[in-house]
């Protein structure tokens, strides 16, 4: 399993020159083509005469120049495509294209008519989704660990994930398990790692977290952290709010993977990088 394509979002007002620069050199890395995209929504009380719409189009297309001076200097395939509509409606839509999406992290609540919602966008794409923090313009994913939970969500968390876990030289796979369920929490954990040999992963390392008492989150979260370049974490969010201290995990051990926003509604996440 590869990608074809990948696509990332570019804000019409600013200049997200990093996320479009690791985006561009993750299509390096898979040989494959980058698509950006842009969308403006017209707020109100404007109204949608010629002249309002036609300096919004001049915009995206300003816009446009700018991603390509940056994503084609190498000669890549590139494409740009943008459009008059919601942020959270036109990428969805567009995603159709792409194997993997590129948005940026937002912290602060979103305007529908003046931001992406990536909770929103990410519920309807329908696609994997990276979401990059601001700064970031490199990622590395040398020891990947995976937050398992047996459930349809890890399963294609995975899944979507094999083209960054067959490029990863280590892949330690984690469980959180209750009293007694040692025995099954193996097998589980066996038969994942046995998937990923499969698709050529090395699965490395099985690790079982015992639910017993009150835990340090802190010092787990230095454990983690300490070994691996990204997480992939393979629960849905309690709700559609992406600070980090907002996204539970399975057996709500969010300590397990400090450092990840991954939805796996068909979407993932990684908040684990190194510019």
């Amino acid at each position: 399993m590869s990608y074809a394509c990948l696509m990332v979002y570019v804000e019409a007002d600013a200049t997200p020159e990093q996320r479009v620069r690791l985006a561009a050199s993750l299509a390096d890395q898979f040989n494959v083509m980058l698509i950006g995209l842009s969308a403006l929504a017209i707020p109100p009380p404007m109204t949608t005469d010629g002249v309002i719409m036609d300096m919004m189009r001049t915009k995206l297309a300003h816009r446009g120049e700018w991603f390509r001076r940056i994503a084609d200097a190498n000669h890549r395939k590139v494409d740009w495509r943008a459009m008059l509509d919601f942020r959270a409606v036109a990428l969805p839509r567009e995603a159709r294209s792409a194997d993997l999406v590129i948005i940026g992290q937002v912290k602060v609540p979103v305007n529908a008519y003046t931001a992406l919602d990536p909770g929103e966008a990410i519920l309807k794409a329908g696609r994997p989704m990276l979401v990059v923090p601001d700064g970031v313009s490199a990622l590395r994913g040398e020891h990947v660990v995976i937050g398992w939970k047996d459930t349809r969500e890890a399963r294609r968390a995975v899944r979507d994930a094999l083209p960054f876990l067959q490029r990863a030289t280590r892949v330690t796979i984690v469980e959180a398990c209750g009293p007694g369920e040692e025995k099954a929490a193996v097998g589980r954990l066996d038969d994942v790692a046995r998937y990923l040999a499969r698709h050529r992963v090395d699965g490395g390392p099985r690790i079982m977290l015992e639910q017993r008492g009150s835990v340090n989150p802190e010092r787990s979260g230095r454990t983690c952290r300490s070994a691996c370049h990204r997480c992939l974490r393979t629960q849905p969010p309690r709700r559609v709010d992406l600070r980090r201290h907002d996204a539970g995990i399975a057996c709500d051990k969010s300590y397990l993977l400090p450092h990840v926003a991954l939805n796996v509604f068909r979407q993932i996440f990684f908040d684990r990088f190194r510019a």
